[in-house]
């Protein structure tokens, strides 16, 4: 696929329902943080937690093995960077009821401007749709992901698009999933639920 045809369907995978703004209510929440290890460097406005990370806002969670936090001179966290195998990222958008879910083994979200970059090994999935990269951008405000291999690697960006039920879902079936076999539950696959 061309350059430009990655970049309209990425663009197509940033419109699709699910890859809206975050939930509104996220930046009025308290930030809860878990970590084995913390410190703080309040003249610097940067703080280090080691150790099974965990950062949550609302329905947003940052997990890694090392997080940073950098503070503004209102002391609001304007910046966080993680590492981790993988670190993870999550957040609910308004009107959705599955979280976005990114991972990578570095990420960098620069929280004022609603953007994360994800380095290395990097994936962003939603609604059963998928994306994979070396490097990927996301930007909520936005609503605009950018996918590329790493300069050097072979890797190239992968996308999976998950197809809308036509009946909107009413049934629980996706449009054109097969029928179950006569005598088998609806959730037996190959070879299970069937009398031997």
């Amino acid at each position: 696929m061309t350059h430009k045809g990655t970049e309209l369907l990425l663009i197509l995978l940033a419109t699709l329902p699910g890859a809206a703004l975050a939930l509104s209510t996220d930046r009025d929440q308290p930030v809860h943080i878990e970590a084995d290890r913390g410190e703080l460097d309040d003249v610097k406005g940067v703080t280090i937690y080691e150790g099974r990370v965990v950062v949550t806002q609302g329905s947003i969670k940052i997990t890694g093995d090392r997080v940073v936090l950098y503070y503004d001179d209102k002391r609001d966290i304007s910046r966080a960077e993680a590492v981790g195998k993988p670190a993870t990222y999550q957040q609910l958008s308004d009107g959705e009821t599955e979280p976005l879910k990114a991972r990578a083994l570095r990420m960098d979200y620069q929280v004022k401007d609603g953007v994360i970059d994800l380095y290395d090994d990097a994936s962003v999935v939603q609604t059963g749709n998928s994306l994979f990269g070396s490097r990927i951008t996301y930007d909520t405000v936005n609503e605009r992901v950018k996918a590329s291999r790493s300069g050097s690697g072979e890797d190239r960006v992968r996308v999976i698009l998950t197809p809308k039920a036509k009946d909107g879902g009413k049934d629980g079936k996706k449009d054109g999933a097969p029928e179950p076999a006569k005598g088998q539950p609806a959730n037996a696959g190959p070879g299970k639920g069937a009398a031997r």
